[in-house]
């Protein structure tokens, strides 16, 4: 009887173990987005949905005070795209990676400029920010394809002209062209969505493809013939060339002119023939060697002279605090570091700055508030 029991003992622990090791090995650890959403003024945002691009079902919405916590992410290191909705504002969307236990997302939703009720059995025009958008008659359809006689549209235009031109641009400064990815600088953004009466989504016949215009800003004039226009890949975040918009100098402001086949964010964009590699590594405190590295930092670059392009660099930075840009400029043009946001961290100052293996390399401190880790109270 005292063998049995003993050996029941023992096979209970052992069955105990192997679960235990079993569930520790196979359990991700949950990341969190913590940020805010603001309009165009900064002032926040209360009521925008957020919710998980690959899993809407991970959602959260903002306080009074523009503020939202996203769990349930894996924290697996990779990118991540998340999508801000409400009622009035144009849809946004952003990237960041789930390198750390938070991350950190401030975002800019911009107000509808426009939203009429057309008739769809014929030609339609819709002026918008200094733009326009000629939509052909029939061409709104149903989920089934049918056409919708009184569709509803939305638009939205931007330009570098805005204040918060720079901060509202979805997604990343990165084009997809020739299966290559590449950085782009915008000079124009146009955003437009269809529904039909009750407010179900509808689209564009592409045999039918509407006209748009976007305006061209003082100051941020690309200055040739022709541009690419892109549209915003919600998966990745990333931008798509689809067509080429053709400038006419017979308008006042002066506009780009494209045909688009589909609705959704759409960019005038540029793209260098040559590109800089910078690389900004976040440390917790100038004075600990070897340095301790910040992984999780969402990290933000521009170019100091504003004459140099409307671009921005978003990243985060990786187990190693991390984060490698590739910038449409050459060496002539001084980027600097403008965010270095993580919960719980307090950004600091730019350390250094210097070049390695062809890279430029900057060094910043972000400093941690209350974990007992060095650089930290």
């Amino acid at each position: 009887m005292r063998r049995g029991t003993i050996a029941i003992v023992v096979l209970a622990i052992a069955v105990l173990g192997l679960a235990g090791c079993g569930g520790g090995s196979s359990r991700t650890r949950e990341a969190r987005l913590v940020g805010t959403v603001v309009d165009s003024t900064g002032a926040p945002v209360e009521g925008v949905t957020v919710q998980l691009a690959s899993n809407p079902s991970v959602t959260a919405t903002t306080s009074s005070g523009g503020a939202y916590e996203l769990r349930n992410i894996p924290e697996d290191g990779r990118e991540f795209t998340v999508v801000y909705t409400k009622p009035g504002y144009t849809r946004t969307l952003a990237v960041a990676r789930a390198q750390d236990r938070y991350t950190t997302l401030k975002v800019v939703l911009l107000p509808e400029q426009v939203r009429l009720a057309l008739d769809g059995t014929k030609d339609e025009e819709v002026t918008v920010g200094g733009g326009k958008v000629k939509i052909q008659a029939n061409s709104i359809l149903d989920s089934a394809g049918n056409p919708i006689s009184n569709p509803q549209v939305a638009a939205t235009v931007a330009t570098p002209s805005d204040s918060r031109f720079l901060d509202a641009v979805p997604g990343l400064f990165s084009g997809v062209l020739s299966g290559m990815e590449v950085p782009v600088t915008a000079y124009g953004l146009l955003h437009v969505s269809v529904t039909d009466p009750a407010g179900n989504p509808a689209k564009l016949d592409p045999n039918k493809p509407a006209t748009v215009e976007i305006p061209v800003t003082a100051g941020f004039d690309p200055g040739v013939p022709q541009i690419l226009v892109w549209s915003l890949d919600e998966a990745t975040g990333r931008w798509t060339a689809e067509a080429v918009a053709n400038r006419d100098e017979t308008t006042s402001p002066k506009v780009y002119r494209a045909e688009l086949k589909h609705f959704s964010w759409w960019a005038l964009q540029a793209y260098p023939q040559t590109f800089r590699r910078v690389v900004v590594n976040v440390v917790a405190d100038p004075d600990v060697k070897p340095p301790v590295p910040v992984p999780g930092v969402m990290v933000r670059i521009r170019p100091a002279q504003t004459s140099a392009g409307p671009w921005e660099g978003r990243g985060v930075t990786d187990s190693s605090g991390s984060v490698t840009f590739y910038a449409p400029f050459d060496s002539s043009v001084t980027l600097n570091v403008v965010e270095a946001v993580k919960e719980r961290h307090q950004a600091i100052r730019e350390l250094s700055r210097g070049s390695q293996n062809g890279s430029d390399v900057i060094t910043f401190w972000v400093r941690p508030l209350d974990t007992g880790l060095p650089g930290g109270p």
